[in-house]
């Protein structure tokens, strides 16, 4: 009789293994396999490229006429955007800006992204190639963002 349990209890232990072993299987094939996305704005002018475990894609999208009502934004504001769900991991954004005489110094140029929380424009941190005119930050994000090249304000 007690041979019987003890052969029932290692029988539950083995079956009880097998599921564990099919559902994990299960699980790395149903999930996503990291995929590579690039995506440009229509005029070239900004590129993201990263990873993401989403069957989404990324949408750039040009929104003419916010620079006009703030006075520091230099260009257009690009609304940048994750359709589908999941996020962006390992990105970069590149954003090609062509410095004019007529704008500020260098040093004075900076990457503004909308912060939604404090609805105000705060700087990114970024690395402006001069052989390029490019911006370049890294990038992760769910969702979407407003970016836009700016003059530096006073204190920052």
């Amino acid at each position: 009789m007690a041979g019987r349990k003890q052969k029932k209890k290692e029988g539950w232990s083995i079956a009880i293994v097998i599921a564990i072993i099919l559902f994990a299987s299960l699980f790395l094939i149903i999930r996503s396999a990291p995929e590579q996305i690039i995506a440009f704005s229509e005029d070239r002018v900004v590129q993201v490229e990263g990873v993401t475990r989403s069957s989404g894609f990324i949408e750039i999208q040009r929104l003419n006429g916010i620079e006009k009502s703030v006075r520091y934004l230099l260009s257009p504001v690009y609304e940048i955007s994750l359709i589908g769900h999941g996020t962006i991991q390992n990105g970069e954004l590149r954003f090609f800006f062509e410095r004019k005489e007529e704008n500020s110094a260098a040093q004075d140029i900076i990457l503004y992204t909308f912060n939604n929380e404090t609805l105000d424009w705060e700087p990114i941190v970024s690395f402006f190639d001069f052989s390029t005119q490019t911006f370049t930050v890294p990038l992760e994000f769910s969702g979407s963002l407003l970016v836009a090249v700016g003059s530096r304000a006073k204190g920052e």
